[in-house]
């Protein structure tokens, strides 16, 4: 009788431990799609292979979309490292997205004078109109 109270606290054990790693890895946002895409589309150099990047952006988008989807509960229980850490990886992941939306860029006449052809200033609306859910 005594085995079968063993046995069922233990069950008990993991069934609960089951239950807080699964409420953990819901306030948990996983980078390991856009560590992907760090790893496979920039350099060493921190050069980005944005024509590859805009062919293959399934990873990319797929990051995104998991920060807009974020429950705000559990980024409130985030220390401010992981909130700093989310927000820096956000922007650079939002300025990479809207950089091959609009791959190859096409420099305005007038920007041109001030900001290479190439420049993400070269996107109209870039800082003022584009906008994400996070």
């Amino acid at each position: 009788m005594r085995h079968k109270y063993m046995l069922f606290a233990c069950v008990l054990v993991l069934i609960v431990g089951v239950v807080l790693m699964a409420e953990e890895n819901k306030q948990a946002l996983s980078y390991e799609d856009y560590a992907a895409v760090l790893k496979n589309y920039v350099d060493d150099a921190g050069m980005v292979n944005y024509k590859k990047l805009k062919a293959h952006s399934e990873k990319l988008k797929t990051f995104i979309t998991s920060m807009s989807q974020l429950d705000p509960n559990n980024y409130d229980k985030w220390g401010k490292n992981k909130k700093i850490a989310f927000w820096l990886n956000a922007y650079n992941a939002f300025t990479l997205k809207v950089i091959i939306d609009n791959y190859p860029i096409k420099p305005s006449f007038f920007k041109s004078w001030y900001y290479p052809k190439n420049s993400i200033r070269q996107i109209k609306g870039v800082w003022d109109k584009v906008r994400f859910n996070v």
